[in-house]
Order: structure tokens, then sequence, then C-alpha cells
């Protein structure tokens, strides 16, 4: 008798380890998570005003009835002034660096998706300069002559890329429904981009007024209201792509459970109440930021071939400079409740 065959079983390929190169990304993304989250520094009295205080010791003392009186608030409004300049100058800092990484996250992942799409239209390397241009005013925090002007330039191309996303949207074969959402052009790249144009122009605003305000609202109450409408759209398009995902892991129903509490408190503080836990809700965004990078280069090493087939499954893969922008989102919600606390000091 003929021994009976033995089946094969088919074993999975051993997906490549993660290389080096994602270790230093998240450390990167660990140190730049703490610098720009740093409390700001306390104001330094200046040297003079020690001077000042010696030269009124050494003038002989005036007579009891010419002694004049000082009001016991007058030192707390000789401090306020340089107090509160000293933080819009901290809030405008933290919104250009959030522009700049929300620009940097928008000129990564569009530089994949045309890549993918074979840059068929010329429009598409329009996203791609204004967004490199975008972060690096961004990453010099405002120090560029031009940087009104590169950032009205980023936001006008997200505002005429998300009108042509949308166009493509429609006029594909069945127009607006779940699976064109699904697989068409995503509407939240050059929403993203739109975003980051706004709070460099913000930035550039709080910067140079003191009592800036924003479409005639308090800058502070008004970028709160900003935040919370990106979170909420950042949060949809996850949940979107997620759920095509069929939510697989369950690390994956954290960036639609987190965020929305962020989005809940950055409404309440816009409304003008004073809450804490809105700090500590955009913290765990930040942080859920630095770890969604982490989580999309796992799936992209459980993919068949790894990293080693990385040409292939960073198309294919989930995408990387998706979860920073939960970062920058969280970054400017914190200089928007600075900003805030700022207005309630005057």
């Amino acid at each position: 008798m003929r021994p009976e065959p033995q089946l094969a079983t088919l074993r999975r390929p051993h997906a490549g380890s993660a290389p080096m190169a994602q270790v230093l990304g998240g450390v990167c993304l660990a140190a730049a998570l703490a610098a720009l989250l740093r409390p700001p520094r306390r104001h330094v009295v200046p040297a003079h005003a020690g001077t000042h205080a010696e030269h009124a010791a050494t003038r002989p003392p005036s007579p009891p009835h010419h002694r004049p009186v000082v009001p016991a608030q007058a030192g707390t409004h000789a401090e306020h002034p340089a107090t509160r300049h000293d933080a819009s100058l901290v809030a405008a800092r933290s919104l250009h660096h959030a522009a700049a990484l929300l620009a940097l996250s928008v000129l990564l992942d569009s530089a994949i998706e045309h890549y993918r799409g074979h840059f068929e239209n010329p429009g598409m390397f329009a996203p791609l300069a204004a967004s490199l241009a975008a972060s690096w005013a961004g990453a010099r925090a405002g120090h560029t002559r031009a940087n009104g002007t590169i950032y009205a330039t980023a936001l006008a191309t997200g505002l005429a890329g998300t009108a042509f996303h949308a166009y493509n949207l429609a006029r594909r074969p069945g127009g607006l429904c779940w699976q064109n959402l699904f697989y068409a052009a995503p509407l939240g790249a050059p929403a993203a981009l739109v975003l980051a144009g706004a709070y460099g122009l913000a930035a550039t605003r709080v910067a140079s007024k003191a009592p800036a305000t924003l479409l005639g609202m308090p800058s502070g109450r008004a970028l709160s209201g900003l935040t919370a409408i990106g979170i909420a759209g950042t949060v949809a398009e996850a949940g979107m792509l997620h759920f095509r995902g069929a939510y697989h892991r369950p690390a994956m129903w954290l960036p639609v459970t987190l965020p929305p509490l962020s989005v809940a408190f950055l409404l309440r503080a816009a409304s003008g109440a004073r809450d804490r836990l809105a700090r500590a809700c955009l913290g765990l965004t930040a942080l859920l930021g630095v770890a969604g990078v982490a989580f999309h280069a796992n799936g992209i090493a459980r993919q068949m071939g790894g990293w080693r087939n990385w040409r292939q499954n960073l198309l294919s893969g989930p995408p990387l400079p998706a979860p920073p922008s939960f970062l920058a989102l969280a970054i400017a919600g914190r200089a928007a409740l600075q900003l805030q606390e700022r207005g309630r000091m005057r």
C-alpha cells in the first residue's frame, strides 16, 4: 500500500523586523513631544528693575505729607503686561510648531498618495510645495519675513485641494456613498493643510498684537473652537479608515474614543468655562499621536514581506504620516487654552 501523502502546511512568511529607523523615529517623536509640551519659562525681571529700586533707596526720604501713596495692586499691574506678552509669544511659538507638524504630515501623506496616483494631474505637485514651505516656516517659529504669505498660500492650496477632492468624489460612479468615501481621494488631507495655514496665520497675529482677536472673537476662544473642529474631523477620518479595517485590533478604537473627550472639553472652554480636564485630555491625544506611529509601523511590519518590502507596504499598509496630526492638534489646543488663561488675567 502506498503511504498517504502528507498535507503540506502553509506557513505565513516571516515579516521582516522593523528597521532601526523605526526605533529612531519613535525616539525622535517622543523627544519632540517633550520639547513642544514643556511648560513655559517664568518671566525674568530685567536687570534694570533692581537699579531703580537702588536709586529709590539712596534718595532721601520725603516728608510724610509729601510721600506718594502707591496702591496695593500697582505691583501686580506692572507685572501683568510683561507676563501677558511672554505668554503670547509662547502660545504663538506653539501654534507655529503645530502648523509645521500638520504641514509635514500633509507633505508625507500627499507624497505617498499622489505617487500611488502616478501624479496624473500636475496639480498634485501643489500641496507638496505648499506643505513643504509651511512646515519650513513653522519650524523656524515665524523667523521668516514671508511667513504670512506662506501660510496664506498653504491655506488657499488646502481649500482648492478640498474642493478638487470633493469634485472627484462626486464624479465617481455612485457619487457620495460609503465605498467612494473609503477608496476615493481623502478629504482630510487637504483640510489638514487648511488648518496648518490657519494656525500659522493665527500665530503671526497673536505674536504681533497683545489683545489679538480672530474673526471678531478672543484668540483663545476662536482657536479652541477651531481645534475642536479639527480634532472632530480627524476622528471621523480615522474612524472611517479603521472601520474599513474592521477594527481587527483593539488599539484601533483609541482614535475614536479618546480624542472626542478633547473635543468636548475644548468646546466647553470655548464657551468661557475654565476646565483643567481639557489639558489632560489633550495630553492623552498627543500621546495617541505618538503611539499611533508605532502602531502603524507595526502594521506595516505585519504585511507580506514586512519592512523588506517597504516600497509596496508603505502604499498598501496603514499610513504612517496620519497619527502625528493628533499631536499637532493637541499642541494647538494647549496654546488656545493658554491664550484663554492670559485673557482671564487682564
